[in-house]
């Protein structure tokens, strides 16, 4: 979430909520800021964005919380899951109402977040980063602080009185009057004036000479200085005509009152200065909460924000800076004349003289403030004129909203129709006006902090938690940072504290599971079921472990354990989508993830996640839907939009694709792939080469990229690399089935069938695909295994009904042990072929089964539709003819053959069987003499010569020809 200024919500354009995030500049604020609105406006939230900003983008604050509601940024929480929320809803409750209740908490927060592109890492991102201090006064219910009004002069006061007098007056002025009205809280100013007189001599002559005046020891110093002064007269007077004795003694007597009883809490704790310096000095991000909630005087509340405004102002004017370095923040300015920090003129408060003082002066050393208030008709608007940022949101009444109108002319706001929005405004929309004078509207994000007002009780149970909280946060911190081992054993410290957390188990989980030792991550896990935490997120996070494991079973097991506690878990049923996804039950995979996205629209992981599976479904339009959902909530993703240039070339629209791809705004992995995919598509070799070269190295993990490089170096040929890349495909994807089917195909190039078959096995383990089958089948009937081959051929049947292969294979392998079964098979593949070959089969089948007359009329079909016929076809016929003792035909057709194909030794050997059968013995022997002229040495031709000399009684002659025969033979198996 890191960015450069702070992001505060969306924005608002013609009346219309857009998806555009609205940023300031952190610097805006050292100009300061104002908010104003009605009691659930969300002016509370929109305070507590600005100060996340600010700690997100390295700056400090101060927080004046008067309610408790601020309070709740120091609440440690980091991942916003029920367990760690549940403690915080307990008042009024029943264990399993509160259970309820923190479940539907997690849920409406996350969602919150997620609508304005938020995460719960955003939230860790913000604990990490930060430290939160809450502080109270007169109490241990946070860090206690004191109150005193007094505090010690500048390091620098002699220049600084040189400098600014005023100020240093203004302070010394202060300190006397909110110390006078400690004393003598119903004394009228005005008859007061010889004290106050006296009293600002006095600490004027401490400062001077560096006397310290902070705490108790301070006022201690101070009614030392008034019992006997450091010096004689004030103005033309002696100190006793200036203030009598008596009059001393009754302000001692006063003070000292302070120093005993109750009164004395008031001084006890860090000092305010303290607190302020580390703000400026430490390289830590701090958050410093001050609760005043419990102070019932505004006179002591105006005081500490008066104390703290000098004690910033003092700490942080000596180093001047135009960056933003602190945001001081007060959660409600406005009141009543007696009750308002910021009231308007003639009124004041012990508090205005230091926050106009920072107002004035803080953008020149980078202190913004931020003022805040329901009540716009008590502040002053003249003071507000130093704030340039103006938060304005719905205010109800005519009055308020005149007022603030006249304060927008003050600050030279000028906007159409701007009474309008702040009457209608919705809940978490404001109308803005920046530091150059711009005017936007926006909706607030929502928080990174748990958001409630805390009462007594959490602040108590606030306190016990954060230094368990503080140690998680620091493993936190340090396993984000990478030093992983000391991040481990705070962790591990924290189990032994506090084995009743689970929290911590989770979280050492992570940190294991993340530095590859799932193992030990699944341990942990185990070691936190014998504790008794069998929540739903413990087995949601067991089965996030077990598929780092491979081990998916169980990873289904303690999903759909966690289901059967809460089916609305949208992450398990994300997690168990991605389980039946990498098992190809894609049915069930898609029907979690659309579960998923149903229980949280504005989780884009879910969408995209759907997307992937029904686009390995071949539901190309379903995918796009689903990744439109994704677009909707990130539109800039380049993934997403690379991906649907994927679907839309996958759905035969290869322009549109690259026109998809050309709107990309990434060139990585994947575009390179597709682009690849359509050279293809494109029969352009060399560019799919590259652009799929590219990808691999891009993306070393994407496997789609190596199978795609082993399917073109085997289409070239170059075996080596195509093994190679196939093989790199399989390591990172070992269950998809196409993987395995191309490395057999490599296999059977290579002429290595057993490893081609166990590679079809592996294959159709995850998905009865008719190739698989159809490639094992004929691997099969070339080992001779006929048997298992039709087995083959009978699967690929069951899966595609039409395949004419394993039809005519099957059809062939049947042919001798059953003719029946072979011509049955053959007819149902006429229903859906036409082909010549299948009459071929056919006549086999009849001829077989003894059909000799549809034998011959299924041969004649077949050489009528097959002009360029084969020997096969004409021998087959004249076998049937040779069955019917029909030697006329027989002769005939060998003798069309030997018009339409070459003449050869076969086709002579069939003609002179058929002239023996004939009688025809003169043209026979001529036949033979004829073509030993051009085969001498064809073992055939000299047998079917010795039938015709046998035929003419001439024995001799035929027994010459059978020697013949033997020499040839003889010859042919010589080792030479």
């Amino acid at each position: 979430m890191t960015q450069n200024g702070f992001f505060l919500g969306l924005q608002i354009k013609i009346n219309k909520l857009s998806g555009e995030k609205f940023i300031l500049p952190a610097d805006d604020f050292t100009r300061h800021a104002f908010i104003c609105g009605s009691t659930g406006t969300g002016k509370t939230v929109l305070g507590k964005i600005l100060i996340e900003e600010a700690a997100l983008n390295g700056i400090s604050s101060i927080v004046i919380d008067l309610k408790g509601d601020l309070s709740s940024l120091a609440v440690p929480v980091v991942d916003m899951s029920p367990e760690e929320l549940s403690p915080w809803l307990k008042a009024g409750r029943t264990p399993s109402d509160t259970a309820e209740a923190a479940r539907e908490a997690a849920a409406d927060t996350r969602t919150r977040l997620k609508h304005f592109g938020l995460t719960t890492e955003d939230v860790r991102e913000l604990r990490r980063k930060v430290r939160f201090d809450l502080y109270t006064p007169r109490t241990k219910r946070g860090i206690k602080f004191s109150i005193s009004e007094l505090c010690s002069a500048p390091d620098d006061l002699d220049q600084y009185q040189a400098s600014e007098p005023e100020n240093v007056s203004g302070m010394i002025q202060n300190m006397a009057q909110s110390l006078l009205g400690r004393i003598f809280p119903n004394a009228n100013p005005r008859d007061m004036i010889v004290e106050m007189g006296f009293l600002e001599e006095i600490i004027r002559h401490l400062w001077a000479s560096k006397t310290p005046l902070d705490g108790i020891e301070g006022l201690e110093r101070l009614i030392d200085e008034i019992r006997n002064p450091g010096f004689k007269t004030i103005g033309r007077l002696n100190l006793d005509e200036f203030i009598a004795p008596d009059i001393r003694m009754q302000m001692i007597k006063k003070m000292n009152s302070l120093l005993i009883g109750t009164q004395r809490s008031w001084f006890e704790g860090e000092s305010i200065a303290d607190i302020v310096h580390p703000l400026m000095t430490s390289a830590e991000t701090r958050v410093a909460i001050f609760n005043l909630s419990e102070l019932e005087s505004f006179s002591d509340r105006s005081l500490v924000v008066s104390q703290l405004a000098y004690s910033v102002f003092n700490t942080y004017r000596r180093s001047h800076s135009d960056k933003l370095r602190l945001l001081f923040y007060i959660d409600e300015i406005g009141g009543t004349e007696s009750s308002g920090f910021f009231p308007p003129e003639p009124f004041s408060s012990t508090a205005k003289p230091a926050v106009n003082l920072l107002l004035r002066q803080g953008r020149a050393f980078g202190v913004g403030m931020v003022l805040s208030t329901q009540n716009p008709g008590d502040i002053d608007y003249k003071g507000l004129t130093n704030c340039h940022t103006w938060f304005i949101g719905k205010l109800l009444t005519a009055e308020d909203r005149k007022k603030a109108m006249e304060g927008f002319s003050r600050a030279e706001i000028r906007i159409e129709r701007a009474e309008d929005f702040v009457r209608d405004a919705r809940e978490g929309c404001f109308l803005v006006r920046t530091k150059e004078g711009k005017v936007h509207q926006f909706q607030e994000r929502w928080l990174l902090s748990w958001h409630k007002v805390l009462g007594n009780e959490d602040l108590d149970h606030l306190r016990k938690e954060l230094r368990d909280k503080n140690d998680y946060l620091k493993a936190c911190q340090l396993s984000h940072d990478g030093d992983v081992e000391r991040s481990i054993d705070l962790y591990r410290e924290l189990i032994r504290r506090n084995p009743a957390e689970p929290g911590n188990y989770l979280d050492l989980s992570d940190v294991l599971a993340a530095g590859n030792r799932a193992e030990e991550a699944l341990e942990v896990l185990k070691e936190s079921v014998k504790n008794g935490h069998v929540s739903e997120r413990i087995m949601m996070k067991m089965g996030r472990v077990l598929i780092l494991l491979g081990r998916y079973d169980l990873a289904e097991q303690h999903l759909l354990k966690a289901l059967s506690t809460n089916q609305s878990l949208d992450e398990a049923h994300y997690l168990l989508a991605r389980v039946l996804r990498f098992r190809k039950d894609l049915d069930k995979a898609a029907w979690h993830a659309g579960q998923a996205g149903r229980l949280n629209y504005q989780q884009e992981e879910y969408w995209h996640l759907k997307a992937w599976i029904m686009y390995e479904r071949g539901s190309f339009q379903d995918a796009l839907t689903a990744l439109d959902n994704a677009l909707k909530i990130r539109p800039l993703v380049p993934a997403y939009c690379q991906f649907k240039a994927l679907i839309i070339f996958s759905s035969g629209q290869v322009k549109e694709a690259g026109q998809q791809l050309d709107s990309c705004a990434d060139d990585g992995c994947l575009t390179h792939f597709l682009r690849g995919l359509i050279a293809e598509s494109l029969k352009k070799p060399q560019e799919r080469e590259r652009e799929l070269l590219l990808a691999a190295d891009a993306d070393k993990n994407f496997a789609p990229a190596h199978f795609h490089l082993g399917r073109l170096y085997f289409e070239k040929l170059v075996l080596d690399r195509a093994l190679a890349f196939v093989e790199q495909a399989l390591r990172l994807d070992p269950n998809e089935p196409e993987y395995w089917y191309q490395h057999a195909l490599i296999m059977v190039r290579a002429k290595l069938p057993e490893k081609a078959l166990e590679d079809l096995d592996k294959a159709l383990l995850a998905k009865e695909d008719y190739r698989f089958l159809l490639l094992a089948a004929e691997l099969l009937e070339q080992q001779g295994s006929s048997g298992k081959s039709a087995t083959f051929y009978k699967r690929v049947l069951a899966v595609d009904q039409e395949n004419l292969r394993a039809f005519t294979r099957l059809a062939d392998l049947l042919m001798e042990e059953d003719a029946a079964q072979s011509l049955a098979l053959v007819k149902k593949a006429q229903e859906h072929h036409s082909t010549p070959e299948l009459f071929l089969l056919k006549s086999r089948a009849h001829l077989a089964l003894g059909y000799t007359r549809e034998a011959l009329a299924c041969i004649d079909e077949y050489l009528r539709l097959n002009s360029s016929a084969d020997a096969f076809a004409w021998n087959l016929r004249s076998a049937i003819f040779r069955k019917e003792n029909n030697w006329v035909e027989v002769l005939a057709n060998f003798e069309k053959m030997a018009k339409i194909l070459p003449e050869t030794p076969e086709i002579i050997i069939g003609k002179v069987e058929a002239l023996i059968k004939l009688s025809r013995l003169d043209d026979a022997l001529s036949l033979c003499d004829t073509a030993l002229e051009d085969y001498p040495e064809h073992p055939g031709l000299w047998q079917s010569l010795s039938f015709v000399y046998r035929a003419l009684d001439e024995e001799e002659k035929a027994l010459y020809c059978e020697e013949r025969i033997r020499k040839i033979r003889s010859f042919s198996q010589s080792p030479s």
